[in-house]
């Protein structure tokens, strides 16, 4: 099977004793020390229930190790979310006993160094599960093995993925235009931090998240 690439190192130090909480049963989670002290928190429920809070300053000390899913999506499919029927309970990455699944990730991580770091690698993982399971792991390498019965290579791979999301894109770009017509021009802009002038997008990600926020808002 094709390989996956692998998670770019952080080398920094695991947290230290008392800097995290858990809670799966108390309806209010105990702050740890750092957080008792006024430093913020990122808080969310894995899937057996618990809910993990960690302070801000304790997670860039959490150690992700260098991780290499080749040769197994399999393993892949199995730690990217601990609320599916694939979840095995393990992961790389490891807070307070707790195994932090994949999908996970963006909440403890985000807006950090260590997300910088990982954040291409993790999104490429995304949409490669997305995509094995949608079918069988079978029908999934029936579609990237070549013609001459050889696996696609994971950058192949992601390669044919991005285009069909670009294709994707391009048509809901066009449903959205066609369904707000001539508001679309002053409904989906932005303001230029440059110029300060409200600008109409034109990326197609943009305008299909601000259209995924104007409808969930409504």
């Amino acid at each position: 099977m094709s390989p996956l690439a692998a998670c770019t190192p952080i080398t920094v130090s695991q947290p230290s004793t008392g800097t995290v909480s858990v809670s799966s049963s108390s309806p209010t989670p105990v702050s740890s020390p750092a957080a008792a002290a006024g430093s913020k928190t990122r808080s969310f429920k894995l899937g057996n229930g618990t809910t993990l809070d960690i302070a801000a300053d304790d997670i860039l000390k959490i150690t992700v190790p260098a991780t290499s899913f080749a040769d197994d999506l399999k393993r892949l499919n199995e730690m990217w979310n601990d609320s599916s029927p694939h979840w095995k309970g393990v992961s790389v990455v490891v807070v307070a006993g707790q195994h932090i699944s994949l999908n996970h990730w963006p909440q403890l991580f985000k807006k950090t160094s260590v997300w910088n770091a990982l954040k291409s690698n993790w999104t490429e993982w995304k949409f490669v599960v997305e995509h094995y399971r949608k079918g069988t792991p079978e029908e999934f390498w029936r579609e990237f093995t070549s013609p001459s019965g050889t696996p696609m290579s994971y950058t192949a791979i992601c390669k044919s993925l991005r285009k069909d999301r670009q294709g994707d894109d391009e048509e809901m770009v066009e449903r959205i235009r066609r369904e707000y017509g001539d508001s679309f021009q002053t409904t989906f802009t932005y303001r230029c931090s440059r110029t300060k002038q409200e600008v109409v997008m034109s990326k197609a990600r943009a305008i299909i998240k601000h259209y995924e926020r104007l409808k969930n808002s409504s």
